[in-house]
């Protein structure tokens, strides 16, 4: 089982969570991240892991920012 965690960004310390999703051990961030994003309020979505597999797709609901 894997836990993804998607917050509110706050200026100098960690994001507020806003949504937690539980997958199969196997399912990485990027995927994960795809299901939900017709759902989600955002304009921007800052990704980690995820931004590799997310920066491939065309669609999205949002604007993708990789976090350095």
């Amino acid at each position: 089982m894997k836990i993804h965690l998607i917050g509110d960004r706050q200026s100098g310390t960690l994001p507020n969570p806003r949504f937690v999703g539980l997958t199969s051990a196997g399912l990485n961030d990027g995927p994960a991240l795809v299901q939900v994003a017709d759902s989600l309020p955002y304009l921007e979505v800052y990704a980690e892991k995820a931004y590799d597999y997310l920066k491939r797709k065309i669609g999205l609901p949002f604007t993708l920012l990789e976090i350095n």
